[in-house]
């Protein structure tokens, strides 16, 4: 499962910039048909996750845990619950969903480290199951209600033997190792080896329901909802998550290993490009051409005049918008106007003069990278006067940062749709101002 961003479309239902969820190839371009054949969907990512986000607790793991907790756990208030593998993305997220219904959860995990991890994320019993005995404290803390297995084996038994009456058993693939979930060998006891499982007749003993699940089966009764709400707690707090982002599709088979050996600490990630392939998210350089208004006679200089500065950075994940919303440019307008806009303040002209200093500003073209604006969402095209630096912080759309004209009101940036799906920069020549 991956994220991506939409740079060439020729679907009138796939707009581009739009960001795209799903299984994807490890490459850093793949060509889709369409979404429907694809299993694709498009994340309108109100929230502003971090889009790592979105293969994680707001993708599939989160979507697993969610769907099968909503619809096979049937969690009362006041019961236990006990979740294996809770320091994995999925798990962690189980112990979350069980809190929130008012359940006392005890958690395993194969590591102090995650076991704090799911302390702190709200479980009331953890223990490492490699250093105690999980059957002694489920003896301890039990009897437990819903058991969410992501482990199988000598674990699942042990949970048979400390289930209440009609528990609710919900049995997933496990995180660490797929082909260890069997519920019943071809083992007897004339072979000389006990079966795993001893205890499997408590099914039918204490009336438990054994649930296997597709995720994916659940889909189209859980998505919207999903989408809906866990976004917001997770962007809020309310729910918690970790992750471990590896960069580039040469580290793959690196961190592959690593889930598959349980060294990981949180969700794996592989970053394999910033968004339009720009340079790094989290230090972005500022990039600003500056005009020297005392330069009134002959033609701008470049490095004199006009000088390019890559000297400041901001933290794009983490810059307070204040209510408004991160533009990153994508196209920029050059117009012979402009140098009328680098002549002296006095005397005055039609248009307005730059700032010593500051950007020079024209007609561009940009998409919205984070947004705290109800009217303006994460992936929206906006056309209009922007300062020529990489990101910019506008408050809203119709008070934008610059006006060109002396005598005339501030013009309104605009979204734009593409539905022709022209390249951006004809939006500054024959569909634009020109």
């Amino acid at each position: 499962h991956g994220v991506g961003v939409v740079v060439r479309s020729d679907n009138a239902q796939v707009k581009l910039g739009s960001h795209v969820y799903g299984s994807i190839s490890h490459q850093e371009y793949n060509v889709f048909k369409d979404l429907e054949s694809t299993g694709l969907i498009v994340i309108e990512n109100e929230a502003g996750l971090p889009w790592s986000v979105y293969v994680g607790a707001a993708g599939m793991p989160g979507k697993t845990a969610y769907f099968a907790w909503k619809e096979y756990s049937k969690a009362k208030k006041g019961e236990v619950a006990f979740v294996t593998a809770g320091g994995g993305p999925v798990g962690s997220f189980v112990i979350q969903l069980a809190k929130l219904d008012g359940l006392k959860v005890i958690a395993s995990a194969g590591s102090d480290e995650k076991v704090a991890f799911m302390k702190s994320i709200g479980a009331d019993v953890a223990f490492n199951y490699k250093t105690t005995s999980t059957a002694e404290v489920l003896e301890k803390e039990g009897p437990i209600d819903v058991y969410w297995d992501n482990v199988g084996g000598e674990t699942l038994d042990a949970a048979l033997v400390a289930a209440n009456r009609n528990a609710r058993f919900i049995d997933t693939t496990p995180e660490d190792n797929p082909s260890k979930f069997v519920l019943f060998l071809s083992l007897t006891e004339t072979s000389g080896i006990l079966p795993v499982y001893q205890n499997l007749m408590l099914v039918v003993g204490k009336s438990i329901t054994l649930q296997g699940f597709i995720v994916g089966r659940l889909e189209s009764k859980y998505a919207k909802e999903f989408y809906a709400t866990i976004p917001g707690k997770l962007k809020s707090g309310e729910l918690k998550y970790t992750e471990e982002i590896t960069e580039g599709l040469d580290k793959v088979g690196e961190v592959i290993l690593r889930v598959q050996k349980g060294e990981n600490t949180a969700k794996a990630v592989i970053k394999v490009a910033d968004q339009f392939a720009r340079p790094s998210i989290s230090q972005a350089c500022v990039e600003r051409l500056m005009s020297d208004v005392s330069a009134n006679i002959g033609y701008p200089v470049p490095g004199e005049t006009t000088v390019y500065d890559a000297s400041k950075t901001i933290d794009i994940d983490n810059v307070p918008l204040n209510g408004g919303f991160l533009l990153k440019t994508l196209v920029l307008s050059i117009d012979p106007h402009l140098r009328g806009q680098m002549s002296a303040p006095e005397p005055k002209s039609y248009s307005v003069a730059f700032t010593l200093g500051e950007p020079l500003f024209s007609h561009g073209v940009g998409v919205v990278m984070r947004s705290e604006n109800p009217s303006v969402k994460v992936g929206d095209h906006i056309y209009g006067l922007i300062a020529h630096q990489e990101h910019n912080i506008v408050k809203d759309l119709e008070h934008p940062q610059y006006n060109v004209l002396t005598d005339t009101p501030s013009h309104p940036l605009q979204l734009i749709n593409n539905e022709h799906g022209l390249p951006w920069s004809v939006f500054l020549g024959a569909a634009g101002m020109p």
